[in-house]
């Protein structure tokens, strides 16, 4: 079964930083469906909504929080696979 998560970034902006934070999601099997991305004064911030094995959510869920490291903060919220997409 499939996990549908939501992620938002925020961070100074910098080369690589986007293929930091699609790697996590790749490494763990997840699939992007959308985003959107911008920088805004300097500032990275992008919007990242995926589908994820449901087993690997929890590890995803660690990978992404541990890119705070090189800067890049993340609020992570798990869809309801009820709700529908939209």
């Amino acid at each position: 079964m499939k996990q549908h998560i939501a992620v938002s970034a925020i961070g100074t902006d910098r080369t690589g930083i986007v293929h930091d934070l699609t790697r996590v999601i790749s490494e763990c099997g997840g699939n992007i469906s959308e985003s959107r991305m911008a920088s805004l004064a300097g500032q990275f911030a992008g919007i990242v909504h995926f589908e994820v094995p449901e087993q690997n959510a929890e590890a995803l869920a660690n990978a992404l929080n541990g890119l705070a490291t090189s800067g890049l903060h993340v609020a992570i919220a798990i869809g309801d696979s009820s709700a529908g997409l939209g």
